[in-house]
């Protein structure tokens, strides 16, 4: 479906979905986690959509720099989680979450 939804895209002059676009998502990503190690907890939703059940990444490279891009596994239209992406996503986050350390309010 998503090879005949781009092509017609195509076609009728639509912009359509490239690896390219994880460019400014890798840099933004970058920027953040930066901004933020060290000081406060992160949930890098990037990192693990981008990581492959054995460890592995999917990687990308345009003029000398590596960026990575959302698992094929986990998508169906190159976007978006599918069910699998979003069982790995929410299983992370409850990880990540349980981990926190808890605030310590009142007495």
């Amino acid at each position: 479906m998503t090879m005949a939804k781009n092509t017609i895209k195509k076609i009728i002059g639509r912009p359509v979905p490239s690896y390219e676009d994880n460019i400014p998502r890798n840099q933004f990503n970058d920027l953040l986690t930066k901004e933020y190690e060290g000081k406060e907890p992160i949930f890098d939703l990037a990192d693990i959509e981008s990581t492959l059940p054995d460890g592995k990444r999917v990687v990308n490279y345009k003029d000398g720099k590596t960026f990575y891009s959302l698992a094929p596994e986990y998508t169906a239209d190159g976007g978006h989680l599918n069910e699998k992406g979003r069982a790995i996503v929410a299983r992370k986050l409850i990880q990540f979450l349980a981990g926190l350390p808890v605030p310590n309010v009142g007495n």
